[in-house]
């Protein structure tokens, strides 16, 4: 907590791909859906080089800008059944099909359901063609 937006983690994926789509898991409990620091816009980038320590931005290329969507479009604390199930399927983001080959993702976080200062998330799965690196 206490972070300003934009923030970002970065993670190796341990093979470089040439990604098609992911899907995105939040953080989801009750208390927790749509709200809090799940996030609800975000960029995805990516690198096929290691990245330099100092956590700087060159080099780095952006893959996808993303947005959450809550189905039923209740305020902060409000979810339907649509809602849930929406949340617990993972939402699905596509890259385009001129989206670079790349090892390390780098996730940039740029708000969340109720602006609050942290981010949060379950899980994320990628899907792809690993592609040989010399």
């Amino acid at each position: 907590g206490g972070d300003t937006f934009p923030m970002w983690f970065t993670f190796d994926m341990g093979v470089t791909a040439k990604l098609s789509r992911y899907k995105f898991y939040h953080l989801f409990m009750e208390e927790h859906a749509f709200q809090r620091g799940n996030l609800k816009t975000w960029e995805v980038w990516g690198r096929t080089d290691t990245p330099p320590a100092d956590g700087s931005w060159d080099g780095w290329t952006l893959l996808t800008t993303c947005e959450s969507y809550k189905p039923s479009g209740l305020p902060a604390g409000q979810i339907s059944n649509e809602d849930k199930e929406y949340a617990s399927a993972g939402e699905e983001f596509i890259f385009p099909t001129d989206a670079p080959a790349v090892r390390y993702i780098r996730f940039k976080a740029l708000s969340t359901f109720t602006g609050v200062k942290f981010i949060h998330l379950m899980e994320v799965t990628f899907y792809g063609k690993p592609v040989e690196t010399k």
